[in-house]
Protein backbone atom coordinates (compact mmCIF):
# COMPACT_ATOMS: atom_id res chain seq x y z
CA UNK A 1 0.00 0.00 0.00
CA UNK A 2 1.54 3.03 -0.88
CA UNK A 3 1.90 5.68 1.47
CA UNK A 4 -0.06 9.17 1.02
CA UNK A 5 2.03 12.24 0.12
CA UNK A 6 0.12 15.39 1.89
CA UNK A 7 0.56 18.53 -0.24
CA UNK A 8 1.05 21.74 1.16
CA UNK A 9 -1.40 23.98 -0.65
CA UNK A 10 -0.31 27.75 -1.80
CA UNK A 11 0.07 30.52 0.30
CA UNK A 12 -2.62 32.53 -1.57
CA UNK A 13 -5.16 29.06 -1.21
CA UNK A 14 -4.51 28.94 2.22
CA UNK A 15 -6.27 32.23 2.49
CA UNK A 16 -8.93 31.71 0.18
CA UNK A 17 -11.85 31.71 2.73
CA UNK A 18 -12.47 34.50 4.90
CA UNK A 19 -15.01 35.65 6.85
CA UNK A 20 -17.57 36.78 4.01
CA UNK A 21 -15.79 34.91 1.11
CA UNK A 22 -17.81 32.16 1.85
CA UNK A 23 -21.56 33.35 2.19
CA UNK A 24 -24.16 32.10 -0.61
CA UNK A 25 -24.69 35.47 -2.78
CA UNK A 26 -27.64 33.38 -3.95
CA UNK A 27 -31.19 35.11 -2.95
CA UNK A 28 -32.93 31.92 -1.54
CA UNK A 29 -33.02 33.49 2.09
CA UNK A 30 -34.41 36.37 1.12
CA UNK A 31 -36.77 34.72 -1.12
CA UNK A 32 -38.06 32.36 1.71
CA UNK A 33 -38.89 35.69 3.64
CA UNK A 34 -40.69 37.14 1.56
CA UNK A 35 -42.56 33.90 0.66
CA UNK A 36 -43.33 33.35 4.53
CA UNK A 37 -44.06 37.43 4.97
CA UNK A 38 -46.91 37.13 1.93
CA UNK A 39 -48.28 33.40 3.46
CA UNK A 40 -48.64 35.08 6.89
CA UNK A 41 -50.36 38.34 5.69
CA UNK A 42 -52.75 36.43 3.16
CA UNK A 43 -53.87 34.17 6.37
CA UNK A 44 -54.20 37.32 8.25
CA UNK A 45 -56.19 38.54 5.89
CA UNK A 46 -58.21 35.78 5.22
CA UNK A 47 -59.44 34.97 8.27
CA UNK A 48 -62.69 36.47 7.64
CA UNK A 49 -63.31 33.82 5.37
CA UNK A 50 -61.01 30.79 7.08
CA UNK A 51 -62.43 30.99 10.57
CA UNK A 52 -65.94 30.17 8.95
CA UNK A 53 -65.33 27.93 6.86
CA UNK A 54 -62.83 25.91 9.63
CA UNK A 55 -66.06 25.87 12.26
CA UNK A 56 -68.36 24.46 9.35
CA UNK A 57 -65.52 22.00 8.29
CA UNK A 58 -65.41 20.96 11.85
CA UNK A 59 -69.17 21.08 12.16
CA UNK A 60 -69.78 18.87 9.35
CA UNK A 61 -67.18 16.54 10.62
CA UNK A 62 -68.73 16.34 14.19
CA UNK A 63 -72.79 15.49 12.77
CA UNK A 64 -71.41 13.42 9.91
CA UNK A 65 -71.86 10.00 12.28
CA UNK A 66 -75.28 11.00 13.19
CA UNK A 67 -76.10 11.79 9.39
CA UNK A 68 -74.28 8.48 8.14
CA UNK A 69 -76.19 5.88 11.04
CA UNK A 70 -79.88 8.06 10.07
CA UNK A 71 -79.22 7.37 6.45
CA UNK A 72 -78.64 3.20 7.50
CA UNK A 73 -81.42 3.30 8.88
CA UNK A 74 -83.36 3.76 5.92
CA UNK A 75 -83.69 7.25 5.34
CA UNK A 76 -82.23 9.27 2.46
CA UNK A 77 -79.81 11.85 2.53
CA UNK A 78 -81.36 14.70 2.30
CA UNK A 79 -84.23 14.04 4.97
CA UNK A 80 -81.07 12.10 7.15
CA UNK A 81 -78.87 15.71 7.19
CA UNK A 82 -82.45 18.23 7.81
CA UNK A 83 -82.93 15.92 11.01
CA UNK A 84 -79.54 16.46 11.62
CA UNK A 85 -79.20 19.96 11.04
CA UNK A 86 -82.50 20.72 13.02
CA UNK A 87 -81.20 18.73 15.87
CA UNK A 88 -77.92 21.02 15.85
CA UNK A 89 -79.68 24.07 15.88
CA UNK A 90 -82.09 23.03 18.64
CA UNK A 91 -79.25 21.96 20.72
CA UNK A 92 -77.75 25.15 20.01
CA UNK A 93 -80.59 27.07 21.08
CA UNK A 94 -81.36 25.04 24.37
CA UNK A 95 -77.20 26.12 25.15
CA UNK A 96 -77.84 29.79 24.49
CA UNK A 97 -80.99 29.74 26.62
CA UNK A 98 -78.94 28.05 29.84
CA UNK A 99 -76.23 30.34 29.51
CA UNK A 100 -78.98 33.58 29.30
CA UNK A 101 -80.69 32.37 32.30
CA UNK A 102 -77.19 31.80 34.21
CA UNK A 103 -76.61 35.40 32.95
CA UNK A 104 -79.91 36.94 34.31
CA UNK A 105 -79.35 34.89 37.71
CA UNK A 106 -75.65 36.11 37.72
CA UNK A 107 -76.90 39.65 37.09
CA UNK A 108 -79.75 39.79 39.70
CA UNK A 109 -77.19 38.45 42.56
CA UNK A 110 -74.02 40.71 41.43
CA UNK A 111 -75.03 43.42 44.39
CA UNK A 112 -75.01 41.05 46.63
CA UNK A 113 -71.79 40.02 45.45
CA UNK A 114 -70.67 43.10 45.51
CA UNK A 115 -71.66 43.99 49.09
CA UNK A 116 -70.01 40.46 50.34
CA UNK A 117 -66.83 41.57 48.79
CA UNK A 118 -66.62 44.93 50.15
CA UNK A 119 -67.61 43.80 53.70
CA UNK A 120 -64.78 41.35 53.47
CA UNK A 121 -61.83 43.62 52.39
CA UNK A 122 -63.00 46.24 55.38
CA UNK A 123 -62.72 43.15 57.49
CA UNK A 124 -59.09 42.47 56.35
CA UNK A 125 -58.13 46.16 56.16
CA UNK A 126 -59.37 46.21 59.87
CA UNK A 127 -58.07 42.53 61.13
CA UNK A 128 -54.36 41.93 62.15
CA UNK A 129 -53.23 45.76 62.73
CA UNK A 130 -53.50 46.56 58.94
CA UNK A 131 -52.36 43.22 57.67
CA UNK A 132 -52.58 45.10 54.14
CA UNK A 133 -51.09 48.01 54.93
CA UNK A 134 -48.45 45.87 56.74
CA UNK A 135 -47.41 44.13 53.73
CA UNK A 136 -47.73 47.17 51.26
CA UNK A 137 -44.95 48.62 53.61
CA UNK A 138 -42.91 45.83 53.72
CA UNK A 139 -42.79 45.68 49.66
CA UNK A 140 -42.41 49.53 49.62
CA UNK A 141 -39.21 49.16 52.05
CA UNK A 142 -37.95 46.00 49.98
CA UNK A 143 -38.20 48.03 46.67
CA UNK A 144 -36.29 50.81 48.15
CA UNK A 145 -33.25 48.54 48.97
CA UNK A 146 -33.35 47.02 45.70
CA UNK A 147 -33.67 50.44 43.85
CA UNK A 148 -30.03 51.90 43.34
CA UNK A 149 -29.29 55.48 44.83
CA UNK A 150 -29.16 58.52 42.78
CA UNK A 151 -25.84 59.48 41.70
CA UNK A 152 -24.12 62.20 43.59
CA UNK A 153 -23.82 65.50 41.67
CA UNK A 154 -20.40 67.54 42.73
CA UNK A 155 -21.59 71.14 43.38
CA UNK A 156 -18.57 74.01 43.75
CA UNK A 157 -19.31 76.39 46.20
Amino acid sequence: MPKQILKREPKERQFQFVAEGNRSTSPAGSTILLNFVIVVAVLYFARVVLIPLALALLLAFMLAPLTIALRRAGLGRAPSALIVVLLAFVLLGLIGLLMASQSGDLARRLPGYQQNIHKKLEALRTSGRGVISRVTRSFHNVSEELTPPAPYTYSPL
